[in-house]
């Protein structure tokens, strides 16, 4: 089966030329860093709006993309949890369920009610003190993060969701005005206008006076000290070295027959079953698995924290005996075939995005940064000259598309007043 494929986010190989049509001296500005996606149903990047309050929703109703809504837990509620001979009693299960119920709230609410915790505790110590291990996630998240009005449930998009709404977006621009695959290494604002060089040394001809970026947090971490002349000032190399940048990862899996497998999975592979000692540290990182409605012979697996880092260093051809032989264990099933294909992103390993997005991270909150850090233009002489936009600099909605839909509105905004 041949798919088109869609990553809803393209970060630091594309920048688009924008001059305003008002003014007798026109400004020219350069967008560096957003991409369009091409047509496709897959969607390796976003695939959910948070929220019914927000313009994303907005566009995205009005499309007709919006196919269903997503409760925080609702991969438990629905999942079929398998873990086939292991000595497991639906009374622990259900122990379990009722154990991290309240632990969101609970979090919360420390976090809203006590401001030195937000700061000083992560989610793992308060996890550790309840029960086990947790990311390296700041406490202060909880009182950071918002879903602004809506209602704090997510919805997710249809085959053509990110498609239709980036192709709607674009359709407002000029196709003449985006510059697709053109990797910018430096931006260089040390004259009146802005420079931009490509990586093969190219310089672009045309020269800037606003440069909006909106590289991925991970690519900024990376490249940020070379990346700029004169270099960034100090707050904002220190924003973003503390901001936390994390990965969220969805591996398909394409198959020519999936009637053996549930609509939604839970696998619960136990040390000592199925004639191992212990989990794999690969397997132990796949919690959910989901036929996609729209093709049922695909089957989408989600991995986050230290996951997809340690999947992404391996072969297509290793993960796929991993996980078939996770699936013959759990369902008692060795005729279970391998895929016939993977088709997958390896954020970690591509240096354009070092992960899928960010998050408040303990030295963040300690040295009392938030989001909204990276907002803040950099002037020379007096004028506007670098700005940063995308999900890592909402103070809000980081996280999310919703977010860099609003950060940008919010660059672009901020030139208009400007001018």
């Amino acid at each position: 089966m041949n798919f088109n494929l869609i990553s809803a986010l393209i970060f630091c190989c594309f920048f688009a030329s924008i001059k305003s049509q008002h003014q007798k001296q026109q400004p020219k500005v350069a967008i560096i860093g957003a991409g369009v996606a091409e047509d496709g149903w897959l969607q390796l990047g976003a695939q959910y709006i948070d929220g019914n309050k927000n313009p994303l929703f907005d566009i995205a109703k009005n499309l007709g993309v919006v196919d269903y809504t997503v409760e925080d837990y609702e991969h438990l509620d629905i999942s079929e949890i398998r873990y086939g001979n292991c000595p497991i009693q639906e009374s622990d299960i259900e122990a379990f369920k009722d154990f991290i119920a309240p632990l969101n709230d609970n979090y919360r609410y420390v976090a809203e009610n006590d401001e030195k915790k937000s700061y000083d505790e992560t989610i793992k110590r308060m996890y550790d003190k309840d029960y086990a291990n947790f990311l390296k996630l700041s406490l202060r998240t909880m009182t950071e993060w918002d879903v602004l009005d809506g209602n704090d449930v997510s919805y997710s998009t249809t085959k053509t969701g990110y498609t239709a709404i980036l192709s709607y977006l674009s359709s407002k621009i000029p196709t003449s005005k985006f510059h697709l695959n053109y990797r910018i290494a430096n931006i260089n604002f040390s004259g009146e206008e802005t420079k931009l060089t490509l990586a093969n040394g190219t310089v672009i001809n045309e020269e800037f006076n606003y440069v909006i970026v909106t590289t991925a947090l991970g690519h900024l971490k990376k490249f940020a000290r070379k990346m700029f002349i004169p270099q960034l000032p100090d707050r904002l190399l220190k924003a973003i070295d503390k901001i936390g940048m994390g990965t969220s990862e969805k591996i398909f899996l394409e198959y020519s027959d999936t009637t053996w497998m549930d609509t939604f999975l839970t696998p619960l592979p136990v040390p000592g079953c199925q004639g191992q000692n212990e989990v794999g540290e690969i397997e132990m990182e796949f919690n959910t698995f989901q036929k996609v409605s729209w093709t049922p012979n695909v089957i989408m697996a989600w991995i986050a924290g230290h996951g997809p880092e340690k999947v992404d260093k391996i072969s297509d051809k290793e993960l796929s005996k991993i996980l078939t032989k996770l699936f013959q264990n759990i369902y008692l099933n060795t005729s279970i075939p391998e895929p016939l294909a993977i088709i997958r992103s390896k954020w970690t390993q591509n240096d354009l995005f070092g992960g899928s997005y960010s998050y408040v991270s303990y030295e963040q909150a300690q040295s009392r940064i938030r989001h909204s850090d990276l907002s803040i233009p950099v002037i020379k002489d007096g004028k506007i000259r670098i700005q940063f936009a995308g999900e890592a600099t909402h103070h809000q909605m980081f996280q999310t598309a919703v977010g860099a839909l609003l950060s940008g509105r919010r660059e672009s905004d901020r030139i208009i007043y400007n001018i």
